[in-house]
């Protein structure tokens, strides 16, 4: 039979599906892009047996039918279908039977598919060359098992489900997923493992994250299982400092989306109208935590990639029943935290070049300014029933944990990211325009009544925000520390995992008004005993619930500059605002100054050997330097014009 032609070298370099054009001219993809002339193709030989690659669904079709699995459902069947709605994904899991989807039954299936794999003829499976499996890539019982008790939590649920993908699914089809998908998701499980009471050994789970590298570095397929590889292989460098590669993860997750059109909700799609409900809904859920990703990334990054991607043709997440819940709820507050993340992330870059005057910096956030009227019009949209309300910033009272506690029960989802975010986008907004009131040269006396009421405006939405940003990440940890008013499976939703930034904003806010501002202004705030006992014991408690987090990858800057301002407030405490009488000698000059950045750090290499960039945050220090000697400085690309700014105007 005559060899046929199988890839171009540009589509299979870039992982891409690649389509002939007539006569074997052009494919679509490089007709596309414009790249006719660099459309090569490679000869392959041709299958014995015709497969099918679906480039929408990420499945390999083979002459070999997955097995499938007969579940006792006659208890569900029998029910009324009003009542199966009215139940959650929880009490579906507390009410399903053991036997629904316990262990045994999955041991048989996955027995079954071995037994087929051995009988079926090695031609029918319709592999592409007689190459051996690498031995580091191929699947073992033991994989099944480890992912197996991650997505059911060892066991204790009968259904197994995730939040963003099927795991009824994943784990029936888990022998024929991409090597690559399988690797990483392990490695998940033994994060997962090393956080609950089984702890694993870190270097096996440094051994499945290089083996599914290298499964990636082999592999051809472009389909949506892919972008779930992404997700995982991006969260897992993230973990071990390897800021790079998750980054390089989003980039290709978000281009493999474009590619796809999953950017288009699957409902609206014709071509997808094979699918069924559940995988509709698991590729609509791939979009969205991509989305929330690279949302977070735009938030505080300096380097965030410039797409044109957003979720304007996509819809929020939803339940889907088949009959019991697949996936855990996720509702439509994931579409209100992109918001609030986007606008945080296009305020940090109208903030990189500092204003040309004082007057522009004072009139910036004015009334009916366009991002004053973005952030009013954000805020008024979000639902109160998301909303954990309180009416003293510094205190959240017995009552207010129970109205909190019910919120977070009946919403059955993670309430912390848009409350924290609400509070952040106030503080990065008006926060500039308190920097103000750290300059002489903006004594009250010096401006007009307009803008000395703008600061001072500033100066109290910035408080107002530190302090429930403070006391709302107290709450969670406490919550998350273990409560006798939340139910066990509950304390999923208290997780706050991206938390750091977050204070990271509030401590700003407290330590520039405790060792910065200028005394007029404390005076004219009513924050002249500012800095007492309460506010360091406050700064205490949220430094050491960031510091046990751990400091891996981006947390590392952050907790050094964390430990640097606590210090500041507390010898300012003790000694006075001790830094206004200081000598031009002691005043550190550029050389001598220490700028805190984040390090790079690359799987097998030292320290000494990895470089230093930008740090993640929301707005950063804008110029302004830490410590005795302000010898102490964040590093960034906005970071030395600002400074600039300050000495010019101060």
């Amino acid at each position: 039979m005559p060899p046929s032609l199988h890839r171009c070298k540009r589509c299979l370099q870039g992982h891409r599906k690649c389509v002939p054009g007539p006569g074997n001219s052009a494919c679509e993809r490089c007709v596309r892009l414009g790249k006719e002339g660099e459309c090569v193709y490679e000869l392959d030989k041709p299958l014995v047996s015709p497969t099918t690659d679906d480039a929408s669904t990420g499945s390999v079709g083979t002459s070999t039918a997955i097995p499938t699995m007969s579940l006792a459902l006659d208890r569900f069947m029998n029910a009324a279908e009003s009542s199966l709605m009215d139940l959650d994904s929880d009490e579906w899991l507390d009410q399903a039977p053991a036997t629904l989807f316990g262990t045994q039954c999955f041991n048989s299936t996955a027995l079954q598919q071995y037994m087929k794999a051995f009988e079926t003829p090695m031609f029918d499976h319709g592999d592409k060359s007689m190459d051996l499996e690498d031995p580091h890539l191929m699947c073992t019982f033991d994989d099944w098992m480890l992912v197996f008790n991650w997505l059911s939590r060892n066991g204790t649920r009968a259904i197994p489900i995730a939040r963003w993908m099927d795991a009824e699914s994943m784990l029936k089809e888990f022998f024929y997923k991409p090597p690559a998908l399988r690797l990483i998701l392990c490695c998940s499980a033994l994060q997962a493992s090393y956080f609950s009471s089984n702890r694993s050994n870190p270097n096996t789970e440094l051994s499945y994250f290089r083996r599914a590298r290298k499964a990636f570095y082999r592999a051809e397929l472009s389909s949506a299982d892919m972008v779930n590889f992404y997700f995982h292989l991006g969260l897992q460098a993230s973990d071990i400092g390897e800021m790079k590669i998750s980054e390089q993860c989003l980039r290709s997750a978000i281009e493999l989306i474009i590619d796809l059109k999953m950017d288009v909700d699957p409902d609206d799609s014709p071509w997808l109208s094979h699918l069924t409900p559940r995988q509709r809904e698991e590729r609509r859920r791939y979009f969205w935590i991509i989305y929330i990703q690279y949302s977070h990334i735009v938030s505080y990054s300096a380097d965030a990639p410039e797409y044109n991607f957003n979720s304007d043709k996509i819809k929020p997440p939803s339940q889907v029943y088949d009959p019991h819940p697949v996936f855990v709820n996720v509702t439509d507050i994931v579409k209100w935290e992109t918001l609030l993340l986007n606008i945080v992330g296009t305020i940090k870059r109208a903030n990189t070049l500092p204003p040309q005057s004082v007057s522009a910096l004072a009139d910036s956030t004015a009334a009916n300014t366009p991002f004053h009227n973005q952030l009013l019009s954000a805020h008024s949209s979000i639902s109160t029933k998301w909303l954990l309300l309180f009416e003293n910033p510094a205190v959240i009272s017995p009552q207010d944990e129970d109205r909190f506690i019910t919120q977070v029960s009946l919403a059955k989802d993670i309430l912390f990211d848009l409350n924290m975010l609400l509070q952040v986008s106030t503080s990065v907004f008006y926060r500039p325009l308190m920097f103000l009131s750290g300059l002489r040269s903006c004594d009250p006396v010096y401006l007009s009544s307009k803008h000395q009421a703008a600061v001072l405006n500033a100066i109290n939405q910035c408080l107002e925000a530190s302090w429930r940003i403070s006391s709302l990440y107290l709450f969670y940890d406490k919550m998350m520390k273990g409560d006798d008013r939340i139910h066990e499976d509950e304390v999923i939703f208290y997780q706050c995992d991206f938390g750091t930034y977050q204070a990271f904003e509030a401590f700003i806010v407290f330590w520039f008004i405790a060792c910065r501002m200028e005394s007029q202004w404390l005076s004219l705030a009513g924050l002249t005993e500012f800095n007492n006992s309460a506010l360091r014991e406050r700064l205490r408690k949220v430094f050491e619930i960031v510091r046990s987090m751990g400091s891996v990858g981006s947390s590392d800057p952050i907790l050094q500059a964390m430990e640097a301002m606590l210090a500041e407030v507390e010898e300012t405490s003790r000694l006075g605002r001790w830094f206004r009488s200081l000598p031009d000698d002691v005043i550190i000059n550029d050389l001598d100054a220490i700028e805190v950045g984040m390090k790079l750090m690359r799987v097998g290499t030292d320290m000494e050997e990895n470089s230093v960039v930008d740090p993640y945050c929301y707005m950063g220090f804008l110029g302004m330097e830490i410590g005795r000697g302000r010898k102490i400085r964040w590093k960034g690309r906005r970071e030395e014009s600002w400074r600039l700014f300050w000495k010019l105007n101060g």
